[in-house]
């Protein structure tokens, strides 16, 4: 004999300071409406199903939210309520990635003698995102070697270290069309040798 079990519906309304919400779902067919209004909330949904409705509308000051989504068909709708939300899509990514740019040079210096190794003016009309800046050393014996970094007539970045050093930032720096941008580099060798250096990051159509 086949039982018919009556269909199992559960709402629920959350208000709270602390919440932590386990959801393990087996299902063929799932809609899953979510608002939560919380100051700390950590989220962790896994799913395995055929057919995923999820929509998440998301309001608090700390949210962590860890999805984890097997199935043929998804479909996911966030709303965002904060401050400061960036979210790049696959096409608007890569279009950064097609506007790269690296400005790279070599000096021969002194001993203890800096030198402009590298320099760029901004297009007008783009903003440039700066996210890496390097200085290398090309002399037979070691050396101590350093880099300070202009933006717009202003000393930014200052950077040493022994045969060469680099730094990538976390979150780039921004420069307007017309800002000039230019790297010095130094040798501490005991004699001449060249210097290598550059920096690289991308452009924005204004």
């Amino acid at each position: 004999m086949t039982q018919d079990y009556p269909d199992w519906i559960r709402a629920f309304n959350l208000v709270g300071t602390n919440i932590t919400i386990p959801i393990n779902i087996e299902a063929s067919d799932v809609t899953l409406p979510v608002s939560i209004e919380a100051c700390d909330l950590t989220l962790k949904v896994w799913i395995i199903a055929q057919l995923v409705v999820l929509d998440v509308n998301l309001k608090a000051s700390a949210i962590t939210l860890d999805v984890n989504i097997t199935a043929s068909e998804v479909t996911i709708s966030i709303n965002f309520a904060d401050q400061s939300v960036a979210v790049f899509d696959a096409p608007k990514w890569f279009a950064h990635e097609a506007q790269q740019v690296f400005v790279t040079g070599l000096d021969t210096l002194a001993s203890g003698s800096w030198g402009l190794i590298a320099s760029r003016f901004v297009p007008a009309g783009s903003t440039y995102f700066l996210t890496v800046v390097s200085i290398g050393y090309n002399g037979a014996t070691n050396a101590n070697v350093g880099l300070y970094l202009v933006i717009g007539g202003t000393i930014t970045i200052r950077l040493n270290g022994m045969n060469g050093a680099g730094l990538t930032f976390d979150t780039p720096l921004r420069l307007e069309g017309y800002d000039a941008v230019e790297l010095y580099g130094l040798q501490v060798s005991g004699g001449a040798a060249a210097v290598t250096g550059g920096f690289g990051g991308y452009d924005e159509i204004d």
